[in-house]
């Protein structure tokens, strides 16, 4: 499962720590707020407004108090009598943007039905990083989980669900939120990254920039170098192929291998690049077929490519310091 609409826009990645404020000197003005046009409930006892100070939601702190060990202690803090208040109701302003809080409210009212929690479903890159920062935040436990598991199907934890992703966001995220599982897949697909792109970031259309740490820059470019001599050594073998002892053409398989095989894999660019997993199984069947080289010595050149994969994949945890690795998710 991919995500649609990956990272389109940088969003502040924010802690725990950000402040939650009941705010106590604001008389009531309905003009100041716009209602969502969904989660704005005729029954609810609570406004939260976003960090822009115009989106607003009218909720239940009943609601939000069984979800959020937060939202439960915030709701305990007594109220100032002449505190803001909207339709009778208390205004909570909270640090987070209308957009995320849109997405952390719809997931929590509308449940399982959501489209957060039909697996089947695509959400965007940004539906995501909400749900991951503001699951955190307010310790909503199922919603953060949720999060990680759709990262995860992005940057996994086993070879066998590789796929290449953009990843600098998701490198942040890791380390903001302690996700150590996703940070070698994650690095590792920031090393496929130009060089102005790993140096100075990626830049959005809302005029921000999602760019590493400059030590996780460091990581990356170490991390590269040893990438790069990992694909010249599993690549090697083409160099010096060997026959299946189950060659159904004796010779001619051989001459074909080490004179036109090694001949296209250099016209491939195969040698000198940082990506030694990628799979390219089907380019070489494709050339097998081309070249009259046997299923038996196919298999077998396949095998050694999957077998250096394997061990380079083995190694993303010593590469980018994440140890153990890897990951073991019963551990």
């Amino acid at each position: 499962m991919s995500f649609e609409n990956r990272i389109r826009k940088r969003h502040r990645i924010s802690g725990p720590e950000d402040d939650l404020t009941l705010t106590d000197s604001m008389t009531e003005d309905e003009s100041e707020i716009r209602a969502h046009p969904t989660l704005w409930f005729d029954d609810g006892n609570v406004v939260l407004v976003a960090v822009d100070g115009m989106g607003g939601f009218k909720l239940h702190r009943s609601i939000l108090s069984r979800h959020s060990i937060v939202f439960r202690d915030l709701f305990t803090i007594p109220q100032p009598s002449e505190g803001e208040t909207m339709e009778k109701c208390p205004v909570v302003r909270l640090q987070d943007s209308a957009r995320d809080l849109d997405c952390l409210f719809t997931a929590l009212y509308a449940g399982r039905k959501d489209s957060y929690y039909n697996r089947s479903l695509s959400v965007t890159f940004d539906e995501v990083t909400a749900m991951l920062r503001l699951g955190s935040k307010y310790q909503i436990d199922h919603i953060r989980e949720e999060a990680i598991y759709r990262l995860q199907l992005c940057f996994p934890t086993s070879l066998s669900d590789f796929e290449s992703e953009d990843a600098i966001c998701v490198v942040n995220l890791s380390r903001s939120f302690n996700l150590k599982s996703i940070l070698p897949s994650a690095f590792y697909t920031c090393c496929q990254l130009d060089n102005k792109l790993l140096v100075y970031g990626v830049k959005y259309s809302d005029g921000t920039t999602e760019k590493l740490s400059q030590s996780d820059l460091l990581v990356c470019l170490n991390g590269r170098a040893k990438l790069l001599e990992d694909n010249t050594t599993i690549t090697a073998f083409f160099c010096n192929p060997e026959q299946s002892p189950q060659c159904q053409y004796n010779s001619v398989c051989t001459r074909h291998m080490k004179l036109q095989l090694l001949q296209e894999v250099q016209q491939a660019d195969i040698f000198a690049n940082y990506d030694p997993l990628e799979p390219i199984q089907s380019w070489l069947s494709t050339k097998a077929q081309e070249l009259r080289i046997c299923a038996a010595c196919m298999q077998l050149l396949n095998a050694r490519y999957d077998s250096g994969r394997q061990r380079v994949w083995d190694n993303l945890g010593e590469y980018f310091g994440v140890e153990p690795w890897p990951w073991n998710e019963d551990e």
